[in-house]
Parts: structure tokens; C-alpha cells; sequence
């Protein structure tokens, strides 16, 4: 089956996307996150360390994409069991987003 922005479930179970999108993640107590899940965990850089963790209850902004990033991107993502990454962190290229993807 090909892929179709109308229906994501069309989606070949064989394949897991990943996507690197200008959108904003954050935990319910308003922590920004690197990252989001299929199951709406993000992932979270501890400022003090660099280190990554995985938090429960994630959202996404709906303001802080680009017109249908989250319809056009990260929901096809989600269809196919992938997760979205935060541009606007990996942009900030800092010591602490460089050590979470390298240690």
C-alpha cells in the first residue's frame, strides 16, 4: 500500500517513520521536550546533566508548527508507530542536546 495523507492507516506496517519537524512538545508541567512518541511520551533533557529521560503525558503545542506540520507529519509518524522530533530544540546545538544524542 502507498502511503496517503487522507488516510494514514494506509500506512505499511513494515516501516516505522521518524520525523524532524518545526513543532514544540511539552510534559504537563510545562517542560519543554526533544521529542514525542506514538503513545505521547516525550522525551526530556535534564538541564543540569545533558541526560535524557523518557516522561508520561506529553502534548503538543498546536501553535508551534508550521500551518499542517501536526495533520501533514507527525500524525503520519504516529500512524506508522514513529515519533516526532523537535527542530526547534535541535537547533539550540548546545552541549546538553549534543550529549543526549551521543552518550
Amino acid at each position: 500500500l502507498q502511503p496517503s495523507r487522507s488516510d494514514p492507516e494506509a500506512v505499511r506496517s513494515d516501516i516505522v517513520l521518524n520525523v524532524v519537524v518545526m513543532e514544540n512538545y511539552e510534559t504537563t508541567d510545562g517542560i519543554q521536550a526533544l521529542g514525542i512518541d506514538v503513545h505521547r511520551h516525550c522525551f526530556v533533557i535534564n538541564q543540569t546533566d545533558g541526560e535524557w529521560s523518557r516522561e508520561s503525558a506529553c502534548k503538543i503545542d498546536p501553535d508551534s508548527g508550521y500551518e499542517n506540520t501536526t495533520q501533514d507529519y507527525t500524525n503520519l509518524a504516529f500512524a506508522t508507530g514513529g515519533g516526532a522530533w523537535s527542530l526547534n530544540i535541535l537547533r539550540r546545538n548546545d552541549d546538553r542536546t549534543t550529549r543526549a544524542f551521543t552518550d
